[in-house]
């Protein structure tokens, strides 16, 4: 059997991608990825991604990371980066939220695609799986240009931004369909 491989903060220092670069989110970040989670065309896809946030001063579980993006040496998102905890199953799980003013510029796809890159070349994953809401055409076209494919739609699977449920739209990427 595949050893199963854990998050391992030292591996998720800082990821160069050219336009973006990724570190570990800081404490003093959270004022800005707040006010990013607060624009009301990102706080309509991402509601529940603020806990992350908020969680910044205390020490990360060994299978979650909130990697701070930047552009231009300031913070204009974050990718929230999970492993599966079942060994059987090993995968790692992405999340993304961009400021509004970063949509529609290769932003979201390349700090995707740097951190799918890590999870399979270093961490050694073999699957990636994302979750966006089935009605968020740019971030599922996103996810796609990384290498993500639809797999199905999970019904009523997360709350949205006014309580009730949405669906969310399973994407995987494997290791051999990762664009690069």
């Amino acid at each position: 059997m595949t050893p199963y491989h854990r998050l391992v903060p030292a591996t998720l220092s800082v990821i160069d991608a050219g336009l973006v670069r990724l570190r570990p989110a800081r404490p003093d970040d959270a004022e800005a990825l707040l006010a990013i989670l607060a624009e009301p065309g990102v706080r309509r896809w991402c509601p529940n991604d603020a806990g992350a946030v908020e969680r910044l001063a205390a020490p990360a579980p060994d299978d979650e990371a909130l990697l701070a993006i930047e552009v231009d040496g300031d913070v204009v998102g974050a990718v929230l980066v999970g492993e599966g905890r079942d060994p059987a199953r090993p995968h790692g799980t992405l999340r993304v939220f961009i400021a509004s003013r970063w949509q529609k510029r290769g932003v979201g796809t390349r700090a995707l695609r740097a951190v799918a890159r890590h999870l399979v070349d270093v961490v050694g994953h073999h699957r990636v799986v994302a979750e966006p809401a089935a009605e968020n055409g740019a971030a599922i076209r996103t996810f796609g240009a990384v290498g993500f494919r639809p797999v199905g739609v999970l019904r009523r699977s997360e709350r949205g931004e006014t309580g009730g449920f949405r669906d969310g739209l399973l994407m995987e990427l494997i290791a051999a369909e990762l664009t690069r």
